[in-house]
């Protein structure tokens, strides 16, 4: 064969190895450049369902909470029209919600724990998260009368507050659950017994607020973000050390599902919420001189001592035939009550080792029953949000024989919160215990 036409074979198969190779070079760029795309497509479409997922959250836990506002407002209204023969009973609207302790949650915001003309030593015992937001909104409000607007300011924080708790209860208990769990959540937690103070000048719906976010955060492993607004929950209540507790714990439980070590970065960044709790603690030290002074605020403002529960127990007793005022009488007995309930619900959270929520139940009944007695026991039933969370997915799911016993539960319970919110409030609008 001549050399030429070798030659020529060798240059064509030559260019037919070139071809061959470039086209798979052309089929590999393709396949990448496709597989970028569904990639991208994947990660927008993944954005805009949880942008629509954050937006039913949002709105439904801000319909919740205006149809919940108008009840407890309808209520109380009522009540003093009735009573007094004014709707407001000579107040304005923003103290229509405004009893016992919002004046000194006022008296914080407006002069800080120390006034000089006041003699409250039981004002150190509330932390100051939400007066100082409470002040800081009053300045925005009104910057050359911030005094003047602290009231709306007290009441516009509260709010908020309760809007953001109940998002955030909606996007926990909606996730791997589906958005009736989130609905069915946060009706529980807007028409609960004690859910006027969700709506008065109080700290709990802050305190929800930040708790609730710590413990989203928490469910998604975003420790440090846990952390810091567990701090922000610590320097509201003091149930920031229970949420503290709670989410160290489901650290750990989370790692060891993945069969990790116990001990991860994880645990140091949720520890950052001691801050908030320790910060406020230190500044009453520096301020009073006593290590103590939480303790002890507790304890010569509002008689508040460490005892055995079963001591707390005989106490709480003797309140519901012995108290001087009848509205304290019904009040310890529905603390008794109450205090039932958490037992059954702790037993319940431990038997489906649901241990983060084990935890801050736990601590929450263990310091409530420790003291003098059970009083506002009750009311801190607002703060254990797991417990509205478990019962909405419970009747999404269709919990029980037939699927019946978690809507039937959620129903009755519901029910149930509708009835003592009503009377709650009366008593609330009354200027009557109701905590």
């Amino acid at each position: 064969m001549p050399a030429s036409t070798v030659a020529a074979d060798r240059s064509r198969t030559f260019g037919r190895r070139v071809a061959r190779r470039g086209d798979a070079t052309g089929r590999t760029a393709r396949r990448r450049n496709t597989a970028h795309r569904n990639t991208a497509h994947r990660d927008t479409a993944h954005r805009d369902t949880i942008r629509r997922e954050w937006l039913r959250a949002i709105v439904g836990s801000l319909t919740l909470w205006a149809i919940s506002r108008a009840l407890v407002t309808a209520i109380a209204m009522t009540t003093l029209q009735r009573t007094r023969g004014a709707a407001l009973g000579g107040r304005p609207f923003t103290a229509l919600l405004a009893q016992w302790d919002s004046e000194h949650f006022a008296t914080i915001a407006a002069d800080g724990y120390f006034p000089a003309a006041a003699d409250d030593p039981g004002l150190p015992a509330f932390f100051p998260g939400y007066p100082l937001l409470a002040r800081g909104t009053a300045v925005l409000l009104a910057p050359l009368g911030t005094d003047a607007a602290l009231p709306r300011a007290l009441a516009l924080v509260a709010a908020l507050g309760a809007v953001v708790a109940g998002a955030f209860v909606w996007r926990v208990a909606s996730t791997r659950t589906g958005e009736r769990a989130g609905l069915a959540a946060t009706a529980l937690l807007f028409f609960g017994p004690y859910a006027l103070f969700l709506h008065a000048s109080y700290s709990e719906s802050t305190f929800l607020a930040f708790a609730t976010a710590a413990w989203w955060a928490g469910t998604r492993e975003r420790w440090l973000l846990a952390g810091v607004l567990c701090a922000a929950a610590g320097a509201t209540r003091v149930n920031g050390l229970f949420l503290l507790a709670a989410l160290v714990v489901m650290s750990v439980v989370s790692r060891r599902r993945e069969r990790r070590g116990l001990l991860g970065p994880g645990l140091p960044a949720v520890l950052v919420g001691a801050c908030g709790t320790a910060t406020y603690l230190v500044f009453l030290w520096v301020r009073t001189g006593r290590p103590d002074a939480w303790s002890h605020a507790q304890a010569v403002g509002w008689g508040r001592t460490l005892s055995w529960p079963w001591d707390a127990l005989r106490t709480s007793v003797f309140l519901t035939h012995a108290h001087p005022n009848v509205s304290a009488r019904i009040q310890a007995v529905f603390d008794i009550g109450f205090a039932a309930l958490v037992v059954v619900v702790l037993a319940w959270f431990v038997a489906r080792r649901s241990w983060p929520e084990a935890v801050l139940v736990g601590l929450t009944a263990a310091s409530l029953m420790t003291s003098v007695s059970f009083v506002s026991l009750g009311r801190n039933m607002l703060t254990l949000f797991p417990v509205p969370i478990a019962l909405g997915r419970g009747a999404a799911r269709g919990d029980g024989v037939g699927g019946l016993v978690g809507p039937v539960l959620w129903v009755g319970t519901l029910v149930v919160g509708v009835a003592l919110l009503t009377f709650q409030t009366h008593q609330f609008a009354l200027g009557l215990w109701a905590g």
